[in-house]
């Protein structure tokens, strides 16, 4: 829970108003942290240590569920952790101390900052819709439209797991042309096609010319011909549908460009993923020549904010990886041909440099997880002479204009190099912290404003302006 006060107060109004159970989960540490309703719907108020007080989510939310719902409310609730665009909406049944189930709508969101990095946290609520329909159809969604979520989430994977197996070339197509859509304005539908240029492709990721006019012709057969299948619900028992990844596509020999379409089920897909390549410059994946460390590099930057990923099960790291089942079955040649390969080339071709952790039971490997950090960029060049800084003497230094602070303390909330010192949700409340520093550095902890000016001084264009 935030400390401010005021926000405190107003979040526990609507969640009051709501007749709401409000929980709070870090997926990093496994921590939940839930409000008193919580404990009130279920019977339980004599259980409560303290308001959003933390517990551990086997005691208060594993131990009182329903035994018929407890492992799809479980497997439900990794999958979200692992794909967290999708939708949170379960119902299940939990222990009232009266001996009774009491039928409980849980939602939740993962929470992101201004950037859309993933912070690790997750904000959820739970309603008791056991007795009065009405109430849950006006905080719900109604029963139509959860069968209809569920069927999106069961069509989202389908989409999403076929991402994951196409190769590098295909890779790169398909990103391109959405830098095309981008930048021409077109947008992505299933009617107009979009343009990706071998020239263009060249620039891009530095291959020979003669190359890339092939790899764009094998392309453009392989992704052709590539498909993926999905279940939809229908009146009479479910459809089982097969998708091709592009309705047409074309390779025009003269000027060596390649026209594509996306297929009508795949637009939808298209768009996420064009907001999930924003986030990054195209320029951080053009030097990775495995298909595997793309894959890598996008699952890691997901985690930007917090530097670190959960435990990722083997299987479903495998999967989000590119890896078929019949690939690399020996731990030791998957680490070796997949997993080292990749993070080597992210640590050398990117702009983050991570490390990795096995996880085991007795000695069998069953996931990992990653650590990684933002590479410093190049510092500035320092001026021979140069006025005294919070390094020499923070009594002497210039003062920051106000335009200045709110100028550089958004450009340093960002920087690697002092990212250990921020324990904030997010990069304005950080940046907030820092303009306070650069207004007031003799306030603050003199080795905490020395680090936070040496940054500023050799890390930013102040350094040289201000000479």
């Amino acid at each position: 829970m935030p400390n401010n006060a005021a926000y405190s107060s107003k979040y526990e109004t609507l969640l009051a108003v709501g007749q709401l159970g409000g929980w709070e989960y870090n997926v990093l540490t496994q921590e939940l942290w839930c409000n008193t309703y919580y404990f009130e719907m279920l019977g339980r108020k004599d259980q409560v240590t303290a308001d959003w007080a933390c517990y551990s989510i086997k005691e208060v939310w594993e131990n009182w569920l329903h035994p018929e719902d407890l492992a799809k409310a479980k497997e439900y609730f990794a999958d979200f952790i692992l794909n967290p665009e999708k939708d949170y909406a379960q119902q299940l049944r939990m222990l009232h101390a009266n001996g009774e189930w009491v039928t409980i709508l849980s939602r939740a969101l993962a929470m992101r900052n201004e950037l859309g990095d993933l912070n690790g946290m997750i904000i959820g609520t739970h309603l008791d819709i056991t007795e009065n329909k009405q109430l849950s159809d006006n905080f719900t969604i109604t029963q139509k439209e959860y069968e209809k979520s569920k069927k999106q989430v069961v069509k989202d994977n389908a989409l999403i797991n076929a991402s994951y197996n196409l190769d590098l070339v295909e890779q790169r197509l398909i990103l391109l042309a959405i830098v095309e859509a981008r930048e021409s304005g077109k947008g992505i539908n299933a009617n107009d096609p979009l343009e990706v240029h071998a020239e263009g492709y060249i620039n891009q990721f530095g291959v020979a010319r003669q190359t890339a006019y092939q790899a764009l012709k094998d392309a453009c057969k392989d992704l052709f011909a590539r498909q993926f299948s999905y279940q939809e619900k229908r009146e009479r028992g479910r459809a089982n549908i097969t998708s091709r990844w592009v309705s047409q596509i074309a390779y025009i020999d003269e000027t060596a460009t390649v026209e594509v379409i996306f297929a009508p089920a795949v637009v939808p897909l298209i768009t996420r993923l064009e907001k999930q390549f924003s986030k990054y410059d195209i320029e951080q994946i053009s030097s990775l020549s495995s298909a595997y460390a793309v894959r890598l590099y996008e699952l890691l930057i997901c985690w930007r904010t917090t530097g670190k990923t959960p435990v990722i099960d083997l299987t479903e790291f495998r999967k989000r990886i590119g890896v078929l089942d019949t690939e690399y079955q020996r731990m030791d040649v998957f680490k070796r041909g997949v997993l080292e390969l990749a993070l080597k080339q992210v640590n050398e071709h990117t702009d983050i440099t991570a490390t990795y952790e096995q996880h085991k039971k007795g000695r069998v490997i069953t996931g990992f997880s990653f650590k990684f950090k933002q590479k410093k960029p190049k510092q500035a060049e320092i001026a021979t002479e140069t006025p005294k800084t919070a390094t020499n003497d923070l009594d002497t230094i210039k003062p920051l204009t106000e335009p200045q602070i709110a100028k550089y303390s958004m450009i340093l909330c960002k920087l690697g190099s002092i990212s250990d010192l921020s324990n904030f949700p997010d990069y304005p409340t950080f940046a907030n912290w820092i303009g306070n520093i650069l207004r007031s550095p003799e306030k603050a902890d003199e080795q905490t404003a020395k680090r936070i000016f040496t940054a500023l001084k050799t890390e930013t264009d102040y350094g040289k302006k201000n000479v």
